[in-house]
């Protein structure tokens, strides 16, 4: 590791502090250790000072498991004496401290008689150089058994050791891929930092001898995204060291594009299809973590909730649509489950509808007898009576709807229907008596006061949005309090009692920073713990109001943010939309991007802690989807028909596909890290990139097939003082380069195509918040978000009328009414328009380009016919699909959230 001074100059000790230098002027002396053997008895000899030397009190070395003490000891010469007496073992019982303190001059003879006890250290010679350059002799020592000795001196030190210097202000600056580390001392010293990636450090960096009050360390080649502990260390002129308390900061992700080559190979497309679509037809391939249904035992796709009764654990593995218990506590690192709800076994991941079923489940919850599971795709919590022992059992009661293959309505119209339904159960809580769920749709939290015993049976009270609820994500009881964590309403409520009747006002809020709220709570021996994302804030005794800080807040390091993207180790965790669970002997996170449980063997007491079991992948430093190359949500698929691209806005990256993949979980063939690519294109062998992330536009005047950097970059910033600001999607022509602007609520446009060198658009389009955009030439095609539309302009634009010429919105199709639902992915090749309806999971097709605003879509894909919008991750469904990409023989569909797939749709 490279060591920089910075800054400030530091003082040199020979030329401003000489008298440091040489014969050291410290107020003590010191004989250094001594060795074996050693006796009692009494020491007779002289002591010769290099300096003057304040004494109050005189300290024996000790031999290795002794007292080592002295009884009594006399000084004096010719004029003077003093003498002091050993005080028993009592109080600072290795010294004898001196009644007054007295000063031993410099060059000065003085004699000395020193009584011992028990062993101490001897120096076994008749004259000794001490530390200090004092000289001490023996005149003569007599043993406790009456024998006489010339050589035997007394290991000891007079007077009081030089102080360490003192370390204050530490602090860190600059924390892209290095750190500035300065502090101050009170005295000139010495600089060196130790460092590492745990709390024993491992590395230090070069000692900088220079002596200096004002320190300043560069530690460079630090790893992006991670967590480091740290402590300096300063020693001054006299060779004292002082040691800082440790500390932790987190480095700042590298904003640098580079370029992984995965060496990886898989089956190219040789012969395309031909034909067309057909409403509700299976997709032939997928690229994500698995193939159509399948899993791994031990590698979770986004886990949520987690649960234990203090013998087992429970896990919510949510975009495996599975359950997975541990009928022990885990103690191995990646230790595989012992059995799985929701699916037939450990290696399926299905969705479906009935009692042994599950779609996205996310809460999970158990009083040690009792399982239940938020299975919140389906709209209900599903209840085993008794704790499930094999795969696949089913449950026993269903909460939230009337049987085990009906779907949960959700929002209830009447006050009874509010108590039966609800939409999008997020956490479901059971102290063995009594049940709550929060519906995260419709901003509710249900309590039923004793355990149900029936299917779809009513909450005997609720807490609604009069409250303040919006989208609640947690509910804890805990005994005496209630807490809900709620997404939107970006608060922790509590009520000191439990509500007893329908919306009773809570008491007050928990303490937080900024906007942060609890996704999980538990309460262990009065322990208050609240999961907040990437910190964990520990209240030793339970608050009484919102201004009742944390005692530490877990996860939180001293210097630095703790970013999103925190690189996974046993010292880091990512929290938001997992969850949380803690007894007296555990800890345990459920980390959703990171794919993993972390497991602490006791309650942490600091602000960062190592995990010491992980679950989930083989060590601690793997993120197991990114290690696979998976798809990761918000991709945005980009095919030519000979090569594909998949744009990654969310995990800022490219993938690179040279070929057309022709099998499910292909790998790419390179990976561009740091480039979020929120929107795609490819016009005449150039590839153009929308990042939303870094607000600017990348174009390559070649496919970059060999990792090349880009040519061209715009923005984000233009001549006449607009800049991008979100640009979400991007279209090219032989006439216009387009780029859509979510947060500006502009198209801009260049004339003339995909520009030659950067420069500013030519005009723009005022619009609200345009998504993907697509252009074959002659039309110009946009999905905006509010109204929820598609919109056509035809090409060539006329700049005095930027109007668009269709604008579908609202439709209808053999009687049923066809809407959007949030729509964001787009795609027109000329003669057909492909739209994907995100929200209600699904892709409409027209088989002609609309010429009005009332032609309704011919084809829907992800969903079996025009009226259903249920999401799922099967080969024929769809969830939440994004952007899209229609190349000629295969339909790409990005799936926006909460899934990692892209999925392909052949023509036939």
């Amino acid at each position: 590791m490279d060591l920089k001074r910075l800054g400030l100059a530091c003082f040199v000790g020979l030329v401003l502090f000489g008298a440091f230098v040489g014969t050291v002027s410290a107020s003590y002396i010191d004989t250094g250790e001594g060795t074996y053997p050693s006796i009692a008895g009494t020491h007779n000899g002289t002591i010769t000072p290099s300096h003057d030397v304040e004494v109050s009190k005189m300290f024996i070395y000790p031999c290795a498991g002794t007292g080592g003490h002295s009884e009594y000891i006399r000084i004096w010469n010719e004029s003077w004496e003093i003498t002091a007496t050993w005080k028993g073992y009592r109080g600072d019982w290795h010294n004898i401290s001196f009644d007054a303190e007295f000063i031993l001059k410099a060059w000065e003879e003085y004699n000395y008689t020193i009584r011992t006890g028990s062993y101490p250290q001897m120096i076994h010679k008749q004259h000794h150089t001490t530390l200090d350059g004092s000289l001490i002799t023996c005149e003569k020592f007599v043993d406790v058994n009456g024998k006489s000795y010339d050589n035997w001196i007394p290991a000891i030190r007079l007077g009081t050791p030089p102080k360490p210097p003192s370390i204050t202000d530490v602090g860190v600056v600059d924390l892209f891929q290095g750190a500035n580390i300065h502090w101050e001392t009170d005295v000139p010293a010495t600089s060196q930092v130790e460092y590492g990636k745990t709390p024993d450090f491992g590395f230090n960096t070069t000692l900088d001898e220079e002596l200096c009050f004002h320190h300043f360390v560069r530690v460079d080649n630090l790893e992006p995204d991670m967590i480091y502990f740290f402590r300096v260390k300063s020693r001054n002129a006299v060779e004292v060291e002082a040691v800082s308390d440790g500390y932790t900061f987190a480095t700042y992700g590298s904003e640098e594009i580079t370029v992984n080559f995965t060496n990886l190979t898989y089956e190219p497309v040789t012969e395309k299809p031909t034909g067309w679509f057909e409403t509700g037809q299976d997709a032939d391939i997928v690229l994500g973590l698995n193939d159509f249904g399948k899993a791994t035992p031990t590698i979770f796709n986004h886990p949520m909730k987690i649960a234990t009764d203090g013998g087992r654990l429970i896990l919510a593995d949510t975009w495996n649509n599975r359950v997975l218990i541990w009928n022990s506590i885990p103690t191995e690192i990646n230790q595989p489950p012992d059995l799985v709800i929701g699916q037939k076994d450990l290696n399926s991941s299905e969705p479906g509808l009935a009692a042994d079923k599950l779609n996205w489940p996310v809460g999970v919850a158990t009083d040690g007898q009792h399982l239940l599971v938020a299975d919140s795709e389906n709209n209900r919590v599903l209840i085993w009576n008794e704790f499930p022992t094999e795969n696949g059992t089913p449950a026993d009661l269903v909460l939230g709807a009337p049987n085990f293959t009906t779907m949960g309505t959700g929002i209830g119209v009447g006050p009874d229907e509010m108590r039966k339904v609800f939409e999008w159960p997020w956490d479901v809580f059971t102290d063995g008596t009594r049940v709550m769920v929060t519906s995260t749709v419709g901003g509710r939290v249900l309590i039923w006061n004793k355990f149900p015993t029936e299917n779809y049976q009513p909450a005997d009270v609720i807490l609604t949005y009069e409250l303040g609820l919006r989208t609640p994500r947690c509910a804890y009881f805990d005994g005496q309090h209630l807490l809900v964590g709620d997404y939107n309403a970006r608060k922790t409520f509590v009520w000191n009692e439990l509500p007893d009747s329908d919306d009773e006002p809570y008491d007050f809020t928990l303490w937080q920073e900024s906007d942060e709220f609890a996704w999980a709570i538990s309460v262990v021996d009065g322990k208050l713990l609240a999961l907040t994302g990437n910190h964990m804030p520990i209240w030793n005794e339970f608050p009484t109001n919102e201004t009742d800080a944390p005692d530490i807040i877990f996860g939180e390091v001293d210097f630095g943010r703790l970013l999103r993207g925190v690189s996974p180790t046993a010292a880091s965790f990512e929290a938001s939309h997992g969850g949380m669970a803690a007894t007296a002997d555990h800890l345990f996170i459920s980390c959703y991007n990171q794919h993993r449980v972390l497991i602490y063997n006791s309650i942490p007491s600091s602000n960062i802690t190592l995990a010491d079991v992980v679950l989930g992948a083989a060590d601690f430093e793997t993120n197991t989807l990114k290690k696979n190359y998976a798809v990761l949500e918000c991709s945005t698929p980009c095919s030519d028909g000979e090569h594909l691209f998949v744009g990654n806005d969310f995990s800022r990256c490219l993938l690179v596909y040279k070929k057309l993949p022709n099998e499910s979980i292909a790998k790419p063939d390179i990976v561009y890290e740091n480039l979020p690519a929120s929107g795609v294109t490819v016009y005449e062998n150039k590839l153009i990139i929308a990042a939303r992330g870094d607000a600017k536009v990348y174009i390559w005047n070649k496919l970059p097939l060999n990792g090349e950097m880009p040519d061209i970059v715009i923005g984000p910033e233009f001549g006449d003082g607009t800049k991008l600001m979100q640009p979400w999607g991007v279209a090219a022509d032989e006439n216009y380069l387009f780029v859509s602007d979510i947060e500006a609520n502009k198209i801009f446009v260049w004339e003339g195509g995909v520009p030659e060198a950067e420069r500013d658009p030519d005009f723009s389009i005022a619009i609200a918040w345009p998504y993907q955009l697509s252009s074959d030439g002659e039309h110009l095609a946009v999905i905006i978000r509010e109204p929820a539309s598609t919109l056509l302009w035809n090409l060539p634009l006329d700049k005095e009328n930027l109007s668009p010429d269709v604008e579908l919105k609202d439709m209808e199709k053999d009687g049923i009414e066809i809407r959007f639902n949030g729509p964001q992915g787009v795609s027109v090749d000329g003669e057909h328009l492909f739209v994907g309806d995100t929200a209600w999971s699904r892709v409409f097709i027209w088989n002609e380009i609309p010429t009005n605003n009332e032609t309704a879509p011919d084809i829907v894909l992800g969903q079996e016919n025009f009226e259903d919008t249920f999401p799922h991750t099967t080969r024929d469904g769809l969830f939440i699909p994004g952007a899209i990409s229609f190349d000629g023989s295969y339909l790409w569909v990005g799936e926006f959230k909460f899934s990692n797939r892209l999925v392909r749709f052949p023509v036939k």
